[in-house]
């Protein structure tokens, strides 16, 4: 399957969770991805990943490792500030990564070889102890997005670097450079978003001053066409910010 449209199916399927009540069967999971071929273990890890988004899959016995333990040295981090919604979040998070145990150096490096193989049931205990790694590196970067929506840009990240080849030599250091990739291409995309925006905004109301500039003088009337000239626009546009003004 094409990984833009497998990370698009997720995102959606999450989407859909969330206006349900948090709750989806897993029969809807499954006609999700029909015309996909998803072996049953595959389909065990998307389970967990909505599990990890906070949505129940009914229908579906969770695995014995679908909540994440805390890899050693690894504690989530705590924004300075939190909204009242990621404060739940956090706690909510941290609640079950403290009744889990840290996995070992030995039992990371054995899931990294088996994950090498090929293993899928590797690849998930992989991503389940990586969770809190993905909460930590998304409260480290300060947004207005919330931290639910970072986290899951983080997992979607990790899931796509389990899945390519992990490397010989820092697989962990391949992990956490893939998931601070991922939620700093979200937050670029939100900024680039916000500039786009603010400069909507001070495009108009530039021109809204110079449209009223020129209409200012009652005694003068210039039509639509007129305005375009002058000011070097589309008719659409003055159109459009001569009804902003209320001057048509």
């Amino acid at each position: 399957m094409d990984q833009t449209i497998f990370q698009q199916k997720l995102k959606d399927l999450v989407i859909l969770g969330s206006q349900n009540k948090k709750q989806l069967h897993r029969e809807v999971i499954e006609s999700f991805f029909q015309e996909d071929g998803l072996r049953a273990d595959q389909l065990d890890l998307v389970f967990d990943y909505l599990r990890s988004q906070g949505i129940r899959v009914m229908g579906a016995s969770p695995s014995p490792s679908s909540l994440p333990p805390l890899s050693s040295g690894e504690t989530p981090g705590e924004p300075a500030a939190l909204s009242p919604e990621d404060e739940r979040t956090l706690k909510e998070y941290r609640e079950l990564f403290s009744s889990r145990p840290a996995l070992t150096p030995g039992e990371k490096e054995q899931l990294f070889r088996d994950a090498r193989e090929g293993a899928a049931n590797a690849r998930q205990k992989l991503a389940e102890a990586y969770l809190p790694l993905i909460v930590e590196l998304s409260c480290a970067f300060p947004s207005a997005i919330s931290l639910q929506d970072k986290i899951q840009e983080g997992s979607l990240g990790l899931w796509m670097a389990l899945e390519k080849d992990l490397p010989a030599e820092n697989p962990e250091e391949y992990l956490r450079t893939a998931v601070s990739e991922s939620i700093s291409s979200l937050l670029a995309s939100e900024n680039r978003q916000k500039q786009e925006d603010n400069y909507l905004v001070e495009r108009v109301r530039s021109l809204e001053a110079r449209v009223r500039e020129l209409t200012e003088d009652e005694e003068i009337k210039y039509s639509v066409e007129e305005l375009s000239a002058f000011l070097d626009m589309d008719a659409e546009e003055i159109q459009d910010i001569l009804k902003l003004t209320g001057e048509n």
